[in-house]
């Protein structure tokens, strides 16, 4: 799964807005799992900053992001 939205056609997609806020949200959620621990030790605030900059990121060429789903799509496990 891509994504690669823009702030712009958030606002004419409320959906797509809505949409990207729970993806955030659980990117957010794996970044500050993933490195807060050794050998990162990353401050919560330092993961919650990488996922803010992807919508910009994403207007990148060649930018891609992989999701990995839970069974049935339930839940967010991993992303790179």
């Amino acid at each position: 799964m891509a994504v690669s939205a823009s702030r712009a056609a958030a606002r004419e997609h409320p959906a797509a807005a809505m949409a990207a806020e729970g993806l955030a949200a659980a990117l957010a959620a794996v970044a500050e799992a993933a490195f807060a621990v050794p050998p990162w030790n990353e401050p919560t605030a330092q993961a919650r900053m990488a996922v803010e900059r992807m919508p910009d990121d994403a207007g990148h060429t060649g930018f891609a992001l992989a999701v990995a789903l839970a069974p049935r799509g339930a839940a967010l496990d991993g992303f790179a």
